[in-house]
């Protein structure tokens, strides 16, 4: 079995325990899912915000996340339960860091959920999600992180980069029917074949190019919640969007986001590039074609 397959059942398992066994959790449902544009599930509600009195989002004073741009209730699991180290890293250089939310429970015991599984590739300058759990987060509203906000934190701390410094963001095995939707759209918008690798540029010319591009800014959750990014953070002035790589081969979505300025993009770099091999078999970016590891946004 590929070492990463067997990684991501390993780990979606035990992932998936913890949140059916955490206090005061229940299972999750498969709700449409907003990327990282927004935490919160899309009806709008908090089945989570636990605001009556006994509970808290603040975690435990061993818990806290001071000397790092990740903000309580949040917290890195890296190895052994600590902070300094990945979880792990795979045979292509990913650091996988697991993004625990805290919170005190009615019985005033410290409780941890698990809400997202990232990697980081810094010589690549390359983040990827490779599981975010939207709704199991336990967060109040008025102290939840969106996805951008939590990317952000972890690639000035673990990647110890400028935020300017990060070129790729990547979504991969993408489930939720939204976000699906909006790539099919996109495949349509240009008369392009499904299962193939298709990008689609800020510049392209291509026919129903520019209005794809368009739709993937503004309508693919994860595509417009990494324009917020930038419009967020004044270091990335002047960056933008250049490219989305869709990959719909073998039933599986995915999705990279390059970003830069307008001059970059003449030296951009090819679809099989950074990662992607555009054969069969698995991607040197951090999962196997096909495998159902990692299935949540």
């Amino acid at each position: 079995m590929h070492y990463l397959l067997a990684t991501a059942v390993r780990t979606t398992f035990l992932g998936l325990v913890t949140l059916f066994l955490s206090a005061d959790s229940a299972p999750i449902g498969d709700t449409p899912s907003r990327g990282i544009l927004e935490r919160a599930p899309a009806s709008g509600k908090q089945p989570y915000d636990y605001t009556q009195p006994g509970y808290s989002d603040q975690a435990s004073t061993a818990e806290q996340s001071t000397g790092t741009w990740l903000t309580a209730p949040y917290t890195y699991k890296g190895a052994g339960g600590g902070a300094d180290h990945p979880q792990y890293t795979t045979g292509e250089g990913w650091d996988i860091w697991e993004i625990m939310a805290s919170r005190i429970n009615s019985k005033g015991k410290p409780v941890t959920t698990l809400v997202d599984k990232l990697g980081v590739d810094a010589q690549r300058n390359t983040i990827v999600v490779m599981d975010s759990w939207n709704d199991a987060d336990p967060t109040s509203s008025q102290h939840k992180l969106k996805l951008r906000q939590v990317l952000t934190a972890v690639w000035k701390d673990k990647a110890r980069k400028q935020l300017s410094e990060l070129v790729f963001i990547r979504r991969e095995n993408i489930h939720e029917s939204n976000v699906r939707k909006s790539i099919d759209n996109a495949y349509k918008k240009m008369n392009a074949k499904k299962g193939t690798i298709l990008e689609v540029k800020e510049s392209g010319t291509a026919p129903g190019e520019q209005e794809a591009y368009h739709d993937l800014v503004t309508k693919n959750p994860f595509g417009a919640g990494a324009q917020r990014l930038l419009q967020e953070n004044p270091e990335m002035q002047g960056r933008k969007i250049l490219t989305f790589t869709l990959d719909t081969r073998m039933g599986s979505y995915s999705l990279k986001i390059q970003l830069g300025s307008s001059q970059q993009m003449a030296a951009a770099p090819a679809a099989g590039s950074y990662g992607y091999a555009t054969g069969s078999g698995s991607y040197g970016g951090g999962y196997t074609q096909g495998g159902h590891g990692y299935h949540r946004v």
